[in-house]
């Protein structure tokens, strides 16, 4: 099988720009004296053509704060070598949310020395390259502090987005590090002998091509320069090694190497060895995280610790890839349990933690900065923990709370915390009442209003919906036709007369054991007979087959699939009938690779 990632547009970011006023009341009797502030350094003078390389580098010969003056619109500088952050040199850079910073596929945008000071906001890092080195992006050295900053499409050989070593110190808050592509370890952030923090920040979809931590990677080979590696209130998803640690990998290392994690969501993660984390000589706290959906195709896909390590973990939920040959967990090392912890399947975990379905809903902006999975009605992470845990939730919600309703507050086991007023998503979306007759279009339909978790109960044997005009996906909704086989027990077929599902935008359509047949696009239409995909909207398609779907578009590509500008699909198999142009999907700029 084949797992495909197709990166095809540009990431929606949000900008947070923030004002900061300052009172100073007069109170009788006291006399202060108030120094003057410094005035930032501005960059243009607010057309785009005066926010030039050359510009933006007289403006870093000062200390100081700068901003930039390019005009209303967004604005690209592209360097033509990096920016150096030298010994002694403190500088703060806000983009206001306007600015984006290019290396054009061909250099470093930053190099932060030791004893160099480097904060950022509010802008946009893209196209650094640093092959053969450390940090496509930013390497840094010194200190360095990244603010609702977007670090995407970045090159390394270790890092591809950042490198944080030799005792730098490197803070990352509310922001998103993703599509970035390490040669060797570290996809989004390379980590030797640094004190790294991420909060409220997003790690997504980076690849580590030949090695390990496809989100993180982990070292400390002096124990004078290091500090601990410190993730809170953050999504890692969709990150990829080819070897250990999808979403992280630490390699322990001189002293007491040490990673903390909080408040986190792990969701579909992937490497051949630990589909989440693989936890190599480290000392290991994990409190109210949610571990979903990771994969692995040789061992774990959970969290595996080593002998020379050792994994603390309480009040989290770990619900992986149900083929992994190691399940959710394996400890050589250490492991403490510190109570509420939730697996599924299996007691690979320990025969003291609680195996029981999580009944998740599926990745989404639950608000707060980043997206999380809510626990469904009746999930039994709710109210699972006692009344000791973390003072908030992945959110910002208040811990703990009276999520299941008794009158005793409680906490939740994993990253979300269901408030006492709060309406979870239904876990319970089941089409049909056991009887294929029950199975109908309508049923499918009305269930992909209440969207959600969509199951089936149509009998023990295959059975055939058959659509007489498309359905259209508003909501993130994951789709599982059930059965262990390929393709599952469920088959949508457009009959030759219709294509089968339509996404909207932005939206996440996760479709899981089935078969899509007979699908036909309507002329003009274009591509995406059997699945038409939105704008900017997720595609995951799991050990599901596509077949006899019909595109007549002579000038398209895609049959059975048409892919949105940001898609992922993973484990599928798919054929097609064409009657012009051959091929499964519509997918220039994609990345595959083989589980």
């Amino acid at each position: 099988m084949q797992r495909c990632i197709a990166h095809l547009g540009l990431l929606i970011h949000r900008w947070w720009v923030s004002s900061l006023v300052v009172l100073v009341s007069s109170i009788a009797l006291a006399s202060v004296l108030v120094s003057p502030v410094a005035a930032a350094t501005v960059v243009g003078d607010g057309s785009p053509a005066s926010c030039t390389e050359a510009a933006l580098r007289t403006a870093l010969t000062t200390n100081g704060d700068i901003t930039f003056n390019c005009g209303t619109v967004v604005h690209t500088i592209t360097l033509s070598s990096a920016l150096v952050i030298a010994d002694g040199q403190d500088v703060r850079l806000d983009g206001a949310g306007l600015i984006t910073l290019s290396g054009g596929d061909s250099v470093r945008l930053f190099l932060v020395q030791q004893g160099g000071s480097l904060a950022l906001a509010n802008l946009a890092l893209i196209e650094g390259n640093a092959t053969g080195d450390e940090g496509g992006a930013v390497r840094n050295s010194g200190s360095t502090t990244l603010t609702n900053v977007l670090v995407r499409n970045n090159t390394a050989g270790s890092g591809g987005g950042i490198s944080n070593v030799n005792g730098g110190v490197l803070a990352v808050r509310q922001s998103t590090i993703s599509d970035n592509i390490a040669t060797s370890d570290g996809g989004g952030i390379f980590i030797n002998s640094g004190s790294t923090t991420v909060i409220s920040s997003t790690i997504s979809d980076n690849v580590a091509e030949n090695g390990s931590g496809g989100g993180l990677w982990y070292y400390q080979w002096n124990a004078n320069l290091g500090g601990p590696l410190t993730v809170e209130s953050s999504t890692l998803s969709g990150n990829t090694a080819s070897d250990l640690g999808g979403a992280i990998s630490t390699s322990g290392g001189e002293g007491t190497p040490e990673l903390i994690l909080r408040n986190c969501t792990l969701v579909d993660n992937r490497a051949p060895h630990s589909g989440a984390i693989f936890n190599g000589g480290t000392a290991t706290t994990i409190a109210n995280c949610t571990l979903a959906e990771n994969q692995a195709s040789d061992y774990v896909a959970g969290v595996f610790s080593s002998a020379d390590s050792s994994l603390t973990m309480s009040q989290t939920i770990l619900a992986n890839d149900p083929q992994a040959p190691g399940g959710n967990c394996a400890h050589e090392g250490t492991f403490i349990d510190g109570g509420g912890n939730i697996q599924f399947p299996g007691t690979s975990c320990g025969a003291a933690v609680l195996t029981a379905e999580p009944l998740l809903a599926a990745l989404a902006d639950n608000g707060g900065p980043t997206q999380t999975m809510a626990p469904g009605i009746g999930s039994p992470a709710i109210d699972a923990g006692g009344s000791a845990c973390l003072p908030n939730d992945q959110r910002g919600q208040p811990r703990p709370a009276d999520g299941d309703g008794d009158g005793t507050a409680a906490c939740d086991s994993g990253a979300y915390e269901r408030q006492a007023d709060e309406t979870p998503p239904s876990a319970d979306n089941v089409v049909g009442d056991g009887t294929p007759a029950s199975c109908t279009p309508a049923a499918l339909r009305a269930a992909v209003q209440r969207s959600g978790s969509i199951t089936f109960n149509c009998g023990a044997d295959p059975h055939t919906i058959a659509v007489t005009d498309e359905i259209t996906i508003t909501n993130d909704t994951t789709i599982d036709g059930g059965g262990s086989t390929r393709g599952g027990l469920i088959t949508l077929s457009g009959q030759d007369n219709t294509r089968i599902m339509r996404t909207a935008n932005n939206v996440t359509l996760t479709v899981r054991n089935m078969t899509f047949a007979n699908g036909k696009e309507p002329e003009p239409d274009g591509s995406g007979s059997a699945i038409r995909t939105g704008w900017r909207a997720t595609l995951i398609v799991e050990n599901s087959v596509f077949v006899d779907n019909d595109s007549t578009a002579a000038t398209r590509s895609a049959a059975a699939v048409r892919l949105p500008p940001i898609a992922k699909t993973r484990w599928w198999y798919a054929t097609a009938s064409f009657r012009t142009i051959a091929g499964a999907m519509a997918a220039p700029s994609t990345w595959c690779s083989a589980l």
